[in-house]
């Protein structure tokens, strides 16, 4: 049998999920590597009640590969400085910042200040696991995943999911998609319990989010497609940037 399972942080919990659902037991690893997607804080709840405390998140692109990754301590994610310098431009350790890599090593292409189009916020103090190395406190996902409230705010799509989305009973996948500055669909996967108690919540949801100016609109759906690389996006902004007011 297999000692570790790497695999798109979505596609591992959903396995974790089809494990508990059908009883299985017996499926063990030493360590599994969460990758390619923003590791959400109740997924990792899941995994780890799941499989205990073997699971490791990473960061990284295709450009320059692996950018940062969990140590033991779990406490943020290590970045590789060996051979990368990375900055958080406009960010800190609560304000998410623009993710820029700068490639030590390719001399063949060389990547200088690479904006890679993620969020992060720094990691601060030193990591308990005595490793000198800077940390990234967590990844935020695509800046195209943001949205905007009809006043023009951003809002990290990621942070939708994680606060409310998935603690809403009866929707068992959704995708939220927004094509004018006060109009958002939201695509559900329903779950047995779906209902009208599960609508009343997610409008209340919304509002607190992006207030009651927000137009929207529910589509239930059988399934929602992964993207071509087998990555599930949960935000969707089809905005032009000229209809979101400057900052």
């Amino acid at each position: 049998r297999p000692e570790i399972l790497i695999g798109h942080a979505h596609s591992i919990h959903f396995f974790t999920r089809y494990l508990i659902a059908h009883g299985i037991d017996d499926v063990r690893f030493a360590s599994i590597l969460s990758t390619a997607e923003t590791l959400l804080p109740a997924e990792r709840r899941d995994i780890e009640a799941h499989f205990g405390p073997v699971l490791f998140d990473r960061y990284g692109c295709e450009e320059v590969s692996l950018i940062a990754s969990e140590c033991d301590a779990h406490d943020g994610l290590h970045v590789a400085a060996e051979g990368l310098w990375v900055e958080v431009l406009g960010g800190d350790a609560s304000t998410p910042g623009r993710v820029v890599v700068t490639d030590l090593i390719n001399r063949g292409m060389p990547m200088l200040r690479y904006e890679v189009g993620d969020l992060a916020t720094v990691a601060s103090g030193p990591c308990s696991c005595g490793r000198g190395l800077p940390r990234l406190g967590r990844v935020f996902g695509r800046t195209t995943d943001i949205l905007y409230t009809p006043a023009g705010a951003p809002v990290s799509g990621v942070s939708i999911l994680d606060t409310f989305l998935i603690h809403i009973p009866g929707v068992k996948q959704a995708q939220i998609v927004q094509d004018s500055l006060d109009h958002v669909t939201l695509r559900l996967v329903p779950a047995e319990s779906y209902g009208q108690p599960s609508l009343d919540h997610l409008h209340r949801a919304l509002d607190d989010v992006f207030g009651p100016e927000m137009r929207r609109d529910f589509e239930v759906v059988d399934a929602i497609a992964p993207t071509a690389r087998g990555k599930f996006q949960f935000s969707i902004c089809e905005l032009d940037p000229a209809q979101i007011p400057p900052a």
